[in-house]
């Protein structure tokens, strides 16, 4: 598939200038994402460039979280500012859940905060007052959802579940799958779950906005109050997770993967024939 993918990119780019960022020699898997989008937002790199569109669909949050909000921190800078980006920003996405859930992660390295998306005055250090942990679940992601625990050790804990979804029983499904480390390990209460359209970021986007909000106001009393995201499953919820944390400044923290598996049995070329195009258009035009 991937072969495919690759001959039909070379087809559709005939006669195109390509130019290639390479991934960067760096010590840390989080700190590649920083690197990229630094390189991709350069202002002679932006410069003439109208469109801007970033394919997410095959690219691990690591690496497209920066990405994103580079191009987004570009886009917000005054006109006339060097690196200021006028032109139109979309995010383009691939939305296959079945196909996600049958594609197992292999090895999972200590879990740490995304580029450019750490908490503010905290480093990796607990802060004084509470920890809210909202991970958005998804299928497989028991090793992460576990390292991001042990990184973050939180004082409270809202899981996403995707709702209304597709799948209609999938929520379910999710909540059957996660059950020892939400209930038991976690402590997790039913009363704690966020829900949101699986096919709507914006949705969860709003949600997170108000939830980040809410429990800062709620805790003050207590210390400053740290809320920090990670995704675990659907892309385009992870977007709409990204544009909550780029707007109020919310960490982000992810564990690394190592290699993947196809579960045994599935066939994806089957699979893709439920994928789902999305497009979602952060910049430009809508909001001037």
């Amino acid at each position: 598939m991937a072969a495919e993918h690759l001959a039909e990119f070379e087809a559709l780019t005939q006669g195109l200038d390509i130019g290639t960022i390479y991934y960067p020699a760096v010590e840390s898997p989080y700190s590649a994402g920083t690197v990229l989008a630094r390189g991709m937002t350069e202002p002679e790199q932006l410069e003439n460039v109208g469109h801007l569109i970033i394919d997410i669909s095959s690219m691990p949050s690591t690496l497209f979280y920066p990405a994103i909000k580079a191009a987004l921190t570009a886009s917000d800078r005054p006109q006339g500012m060097v690196g200021h980006f006028r032109g139109e920003i979309q995010v383009v996405v691939c939305e296959n859940p079945q196909m996600d859930a049958n594609i197992r992660e292999l090895g999972i390295s200590d879990a740490s905060y995304v580029g450019g998306f750490r908490p503010k005055g905290h480093g990796d250090a607990d802060p004084d007052g509470p920890t809210i942990w909202v991970p958005v679940l998804g299928e497989n992601a028991e090793l992460a959802l576990r390292a991001i625990h042990n990184l973050l050790d939180p004082d409270d804990i809202c899981p996403v579940l995707p709702f209304p979804a597709v799948e209609p029983r999938r929520a379910d499904s999710l909540v059957l799958e996660h059950r020892t480390a939400l209930f038991e390990a976690f402590n997790v209460r039913a009363s704690d779950f966020v829900y949101s359209d699986e096919r709507n970021p914006y949705d969860l986007y709003l949600s997170l906005c108000h939830l980040e909000r809410d429990y800062k106001s709620a805790l003050k009393p207590l210390g400053p109050t740290l809320v920090a995201f990670s995704a675990h499953g659907s892309k385009l919820l992870s977007v709409g997770m990204l544009l909550a944390a780029y707007e109020r400044e919310i960490p982000i923290a992810a564990a690394a993967v190592d290699d993947y598996e196809i579960v045994a049995g599935a066939n994806l070329q089957a699979f893709s024939e439920a994928n789902q195009l999305c497009c979602l258009w952060l910049a430009g035009a809508p909001y001037q």
